[in-house]
């Protein structure tokens, strides 16, 4: 329904420092990260106060400066 098949983990046995060998839940970080992107609620919250094309904030550092209520989005988050 959610389609959320791509971000189970795998099972993967690795080896630790000391030679003992443990099995880790490993997730597919394109997949994870696609699935952000492509979620329009994540993106319309990231996009906020962001211009689409550029990826710069709309209003400049002087009006968000003089504006303590402006919204800047943060893509890199």
């Amino acid at each position: 329904m959610f389609d959320f098949e791509g971000l189970k983990p795998d099972k993967k046995v690795v080896e630790l420092y000391d030679g003992c060998c443990v099995t880790a839940p490993v997730i597919d970080v394109e997949e994870a990260v696609r699935s952000l992107l492509d979620d329009e609620t994540v993106m319309s919250n990231i996009m906020e106060g962001l211009d689409t094309n550029t990826w710069r904030p709309k209003p400049s550092a002087t009006e968000h400066e003089n504006d303590p209520q402006a919204i800047i989005g943060d893509k890199d988050s």
